[in-house]
């Protein structure tokens, strides 16, 4: 999972206090998939 994914999931999920909603937007990386390893991202 990365970071972008998890912060849609606490958004998502209400899991900040009083129910609160950030705006929030994930720049997707083109040719990323969950396999690579950080260093052989370039």
């Amino acid at each position: 999972m990365t970071i972008g994914e998890y912060g849609l999931m606490i958004n998502g999920e209400g899991w900040l206090e009083n129910n609160l909603k950030v705006n929030i937007e994930v720049i997707k990386l083109k040719n990323y998939n969950h396999k690579l390893k950080v260093y052989t991202t370039n």
